[in-house]
């Protein structure tokens, strides 16, 4: 029974910490876009504004 208890915890504690992590990561993700789409936005307006 105490063994069940503590892999039952176990399981709890990894996935806790891997919301923190998959949260953390997200955060990471959100800023780099917030930084890079100005850059990527002016890309794509340079190309479609060539002539083809």
């Amino acid at each position: 029974m105490l063994r069940k208890n503590s892999q039952k915890l176990n399981q709890i504690f990894i996935v806790n910490g891997f919301k923190q992590y998959a949260s953390l990561l997200m955060g990471y993700v959100q800023h780099r876009l917030m930084e890079i789409t100005p850059y990527v936005c002016g890309m794509i307006r340079q190309d479609n504004q060539k002539p083809y």
